[in-house]
């Protein structure tokens, strides 16, 4: 008995009961069995009233009360309090009927007495009511904070979720640029060996093209052969372009391409201004209207060739307007972010499939049929990754596309770039190598037009005779042939005159770069076809290099 009564001796016991003389002996029993706080009302409305107040932890109720019932006690009770919150209910009644218990249970009473009363079954229902609520509250206490808990793991769990799943998609990312790097790698070299045979025959059809030209006995400006052989010269030009776009998409940086300091800015408005007429000629034309938008931060200078982030906004921009054939809106935005200046350009068009999204930079893949070489993309490609930067695109079926440019800050000044006159290069004495006949032919009469005197050999054996038997001023040899390749001619020449230039002339010039392949012991490559300009500033370049 002791350890019932007064385990709880804390807890607040409501008496209520309408006769004084009730509550009053209630309370003393209660009271002498050590529980400090009981309260007693007679007034069962006020009792309610108060009993938010007081917040009992056991009602001891009676049953028949004037002006409420202990049932309307009851009834008020649960209409205030949730059944998690309420207390246990005890009611004690001198009414025994079988009825009157069924409906102050069914009213939400915890347990029921008859009257007269039994002490110890008093305190023994008491100290066993209190209890249950005891241990109530405590799994309450519990099960909330195990709520607490489950939805603190949970929340955890979900966002270890979420992170997974951006794990995994910048894993797929990835996976999926690695792949398409290792695809447009592949696609380079055989694009490569391509350019390399297209440009042995663009070699031939400009090179005698240009030689019959000039030969104006046989080809007057005005005559009808005159203008056959200009326009064989003009569609190798075309082809040769197009050659020469190619070669953008997979050519490294070369070591001597010209860089100078290019504000971003000014760039974009650049390549704005010059394709304006042309978009807006088209818009008009067909009654709609493109607006551009520019959003631009400061940005610091990049080492950049503008000619050639002008060429990739021009991509940019006219594939936009092609993308929104009922116009729309071309929007340019510049900000720096850590050591690299971005550059968002977005439109407002059809966008593309997911498909079209993942492969749009590839070399030769086009949506435009016979009217896309599949090259403009292609090119951006390349000449961003000459730049150290890259290219990340992002669009969905009629939401637009955003092509978004990273380009590194320079850690160091950038000197100016030098554009002052080249002089000009005095006679000399060039050994042409070149397995082709009708290639040395061209070289040699574009060499012998500025003055030069030349030797011509069809290989290397042949190349190594005359320069032992001669002095040279230069030599000029094709990297592919029989039995010797060009490197290893270039290597025996400089064992033998170690300060002898050499000029590689090749098809193969920029995935010689690409590789690494490119031999220590030539001076300059230059890429085929090379008309006489080029040949002209290759030998200046080298000339004045030693």
């Amino acid at each position: 008995m002791d350890w019932l009564q007064h385990s709880h001796k804390n807890a607040r016991i409501l008496i209520i009961d309408d006769r004084e003389a009730s509550a009053l002996g209630l309370a003393q029993i209660v009271e002498r069995a050590g529980y400090a706080v009981c309260l007693t009302f007679t007034d069962p409305a006020l009792a309610v009233e108060r009993f938010a107040k007081i917040s009992p932890d056991l009602v001891l109720l009676d049953l028949h009360m004037e002006p409420l019932s202990g049932i309307d006690v009851l009834r008020q009770i649960n209409a205030q309090f949730a059944p998690r919150s309420r207390p246990p209910v005890l009611v004690l009644t001198a009414d025994t009927t079988p009825e009157a218990k069924r409906e102050a249970l069914g009213a939400g009473a915890t347990d029921f007495l008859s009257k007269p009363l039994d002490t110890t079954e008093v305190l023994l229902r008491i100290a066993h009511l209190l209890e249950a609520r005891s241990l109530y509250q405590q799994c309450r206490v519990y099960s909330e904070g195990l709520e607490r808990l489950v939805e603190q793991r949970t929340a955890d769990l979900q966002k270890q979720t979420r992170d997974l799943e951006q794990t995994l998609s910048e894993l797929r990312e990835t996976q999926h640029q690695v792949i398409q790097q290792e695809r447009l790698r592949a696609l380079g070299t055989m694009a490569s060996g391509i350019a390399h045979d297209l440009n042995n025959g663009l070699s031939l059809i400009l090179g005698y093209g240009d030689m019959l030209l000039r030969d104006r006995s046989k080809f007057p400006p005005d005559s009808k052969e005159a203008r056959y052989v200009e326009e064989m010269v003009n569609a190798g030009l075309d082809n040769a372009q197009m050659v020469k776009r190619l070669r953008e998409f997979y050519r490294p940086c070369a070591e001597r391409e010209d860089r100078q300091a290019v504000d971003l800015n000014q760039v974009v408005e650049q390549a704005v201004s010059l394709t304006a007429p042309r978009w807006q000629a088209e818009a008009e034309a067909d009654g709609v209207t493109v607006r551009i938008k520019k959003d631009f931060g400061k940005l610091p200078v990049i080492a950049a060739a503008p000619a050639e982030l002008r060429e990739v906004l021009t991509n940019f921009i006219f594939n936009a307007v092609e993308a929104m054939p009922r116009g729309g809106r071309i929007e340019f935005k510049t900000r720096q972010k850590r050591g690299w200046v971005c550059l968002e350009v977005s439109d407002t068009g059809k966008g593309m499939t997911e498909e079209t999204r993942r492969r749009c930079l590839e070399p030769f893949y086009t949506t435009k049929g016979d009217g896309g070489s599949g090259l403009g993309l292609a090119m951006s490609y390349g000449i961003i990754r000459r730049h150290g930067g890259t290219i990340t695109v992002e669009s969905r079926l009629n939401k637009g596309s955003t092509f978004t440019i990273h380009l590194p800050v320079p850690n160091e000044p950038i000197e100016p770039v030098f554009s002052g006159l080249e002089p000009a290069v005095r006679s000399l004495r060039v050994l042409v190598v070149d397995d082709h006949a009708g290639i040395r032919e061209i070289v040699s009469a574009y060499l012998t037009e500025d003055q030069h005197t030349v030797e011509t050999a069809c290989g290397a054996r042949e190349a190594m005779e005359k320069f032992q038997e001669a002095k040279f001023d230069l030599v000029i040899t094709d990297q592919a042939m029989p039995d010797i390749n060009g490197n290893e001619l270039a290597a025996s020449i400089k064992r033998i005159a170690p300060m002898e230039p050499v000029i590689m002339l090749t098809g193969f010039a920029d995935l010689l770069r690409e590789t690494g392949q490119r031999s220590r012991n030539v001076d300059l490559v230059l890429n085929k076809p090379a008309r006489r300009e080029d040949l002209r500033q290759a030998i200046r370049d080298v000339m004045h290099c030693n």
